[in-house]
């Protein structure tokens, strides 16, 4: 069921992994630790993968329109996590990396965010807002 703090929870679950990029791009910038680096990968991917289910949910339970258009930016996120990390287990080099991270996914995150997330928003406003056509008292 959709709550008045299901966006609000969607919101801090969006800051938490916009967090967790930049501590990967930072970390990729800035370690020497394989292990920490791709703890980091793997702090990203479950973040990730609970705010996309917790959006998805969402959507699928308020019939939002823009479900599809969802689903295929979460899986496009992803797959971009993944090819990132993959590259970075061959070349063993952060640096490159870490600006493509920034633009590939902190970009996109945000303006994902700003637009498709936006619809979820204003599509629950609608749909829990009285309109005109509903009786009064």
């Amino acid at each position: 069921m959709i709550t008045p703090h299901t966006l609000s929870d969607l919101d801090k679950a969006y800051l938490a992994l916009r967090d967790t990029l930049v501590n990967l791009s930072n970390c990729l910038l800035h370690s020497a630790d394989e292990t920490e680096i791709v703890g980091m990968f793997v702090a990203c991917e479950e973040i990730a993968l609970k705010l996309f289910h917790d959006e998805e949910s969402a959507m699928t339970a308020s019939e939002c329109p823009a479900l599809e258009i969802n689903q295929r930016g979460h899986q496009k996120f992803l797959q971009t996590l993944s090819n990132l990390l993959h590259e970075y287990r061959i070349a063993h080099s952060g640096m490159p990396l870490a600006n493509r991270a920034r633009i590939e996914l902190t970009v996109w995150l945000h303006e994902h965010h700003r637009v498709v997330d936006g619809q979820l928003a204003n599509h629950l406003r609608r749909k829990t807002l009285p309109t005109l056509a509903d009786p009064v008292g």
